[in-house]
């Protein structure tokens, strides 16, 4: 595991607990539960998107 998946794996863990163990509705923590895994996959694409970019970058330096 690289290091950005190690931060993106604690940072859902984190968020996930932190969640789960505040005192609120059901039907609140799903919402929450829903826009943080909105944001968190967001930010996924964009890691992913910035390591394509940087794998081409790679690529052409060594062409």
């Amino acid at each position: 595991m690289n290091s950005i998946t190690k931060i993106l794996l604690a940072l859902t863990t984190g968020v996930a607990v932190g969640i789960l163990l505040a005192p609120d509705k059901g039907s609140n923590t799903r919402k929450k539960i829903k826009s943080k895994a909105g944001k968190l996959a967001e930010e996924l694409k964009q890691t992913i998107d910035l390591a394509k970019d940087k794998c081409v970058d790679l690529k052409e330096d060594l062409i």
